[in-house]
């Protein structure tokens, strides 16, 4: 069977390759904040084709490798090497590393569609348009689950493979601004991260399934997850809301032995599984390691408008009841305070018609923007 390999994972991906077999791979990069491809080309990447030679001289498999030339948000300085092959790649982070960043958003990642493109498209044309400037114009985004941007803050960093980036007040990379659910902001703000308050600017239109493009299996409803012995994938532990999330509307819309059935033939783990459903769901859906994906509708719609050679979303009738908000808040004592402000006044300027057109759902105008409180008593 043909494997397919999707950037941003590490060097136990290389395990997905079956062997002793000649088999077609072709490697679809997910970089960050990419752009929609508009043909395919062969890989060309020395390190990249020197892995395949080296699998194929050993006698293990013999490759014809192909990827999606995506365009990598963010410039690195001139003569740097960029490593974002499948096997050097540190994923979810945009933007140099560095303390002295003019602007740091930590942010769940399961809108950064919608997110990077937005900010880092635009902010910069309304900075100059407003007569402000950056100190270095460098913006930092990290777009981890929630439970990693909380582990991150508390523990004082986030490991990359063997790579360690701190995250501290004074020497490290430190947010300006966090974007998440109402639960992990309010225990970060309860632990003296945050400011006190928060707003709300998004909103999710709950679950859909990431099929195979075509859906093969006719999959519908949450009953033919049952009826058709489909194997799915979702949220790990390590995103523990949204998997609790998938849960309860899998629990919603079909009967508890349909759902225990479900659970049942659940993909729970596969040889390069990083615990980031954005990354895991569509590289699990396109190796065949499982029939459909649970994935919040903007997220499922993304990954089929991109790869329609690959995938197909399907919408659940009655998901939206299960739906989520997504809220920014201020770091308590941010190292910029002033970028910080340019942004909010710019993203809260565009985010209703950004986010709408990407598969949220529309907020009331009452809703949009409300302050949502993070401590007891504010």
């Amino acid at each position: 069977m043909a494997k397919k390999l999707i950037n941003g994972c590490n060097q136990r991906d290389r395990a997905t390759v079956s062997a002793p077999l000649t088999v077609p791979i072709r490697l679809l990069k997910f970089v960050h904040g990419s752009v929609r491809p508009a043909r395919l080309r062969r890989v060309t990447r020395p390190g990249l084709l020197a892995i395949l030679t080296l699998l194929g001289a050993s006698g293990v498999v013999g490759v014809k490798a192909e990827t999606f030339p995506f365009q990598i948000y963010g410039s690195a300085p001139a003569g740097l090497s960029r490593l974002s092959g499948f096997t050097d790649t540190i994923p979810d982070v945009v933007g140099r590393i560095e303390s002295h960043a003019s602007l740091v958003i930590f942010s769940e990642g399961n809108h950064f569609p919608v997110l990077i493109p937005l900010a880092l498209d635009g902010f910069r044309e309304w900075l100059r348009q407003k007569g402000h400037a950056l100190r270095n114009d460098n913006v930092v985004f990290v777009t981890l689950p929630q439970l990693m941007l909380v582990s991150a803050l508390e523990r004082g960093g986030i490991a990359f493979g063997a790579a360690v980036v701190p995250v501290d007040r004074t020497d490290g990379l430190w947010p300006d601004l966090v974007m998440a659910g109402d639960r992990p902001l309010k225990k970060l703000a309860s632990d003296g991260f945050l400011a006190p308050t928060a707003r709300r600017f998004a909103r999710n239109l709950g679950m859909s399934f990431l099929v195979r493009a075509g859906n093969p299996l006719g999959l519908h409803t949450v009953q033919d997850l049952a009826d058709r012995r489909a194997r799915v994938v979702l949220a790990t532990s390590q995103e523990a809301g949204a998997r609790q999330e998938y849960l309860d509307t899998l629990s919603m819309l079909a009967q508890p032995d349909a759902v225990r059935a479900i659970l049942g033939r659940e993909t729970s783990d596969f040889p390069g599984r990083l615990g980031i459903q954005h990354r895991d769901v569509p590289f699990a859906v396109a190796n065949g390691l499982a029939d459909a994906g649970l994935l919040v509708h903007h997220l499922a719609l993304y990954y089929a408008e991109t790869f329609p050679k690959e995938f197909t979303v399907v919408s659940l009738p009655g998901a939206e009841q299960r739906s989520a908000d997504i809220y920014v808040a201020l770091a308590d004592h941010p190292r910029n305070t002033k970028a910080a402000a340019w942004f909010l006044e710019y993203f809260f300027s565009r985010a209703p018609e950004a986010y709408q057109a990407n598969g949220f759902a529309k907020l009331p105008d009452a809703e949009f923007g409300e302050t949502l409180a993070l401590r007891p008593g504010r």
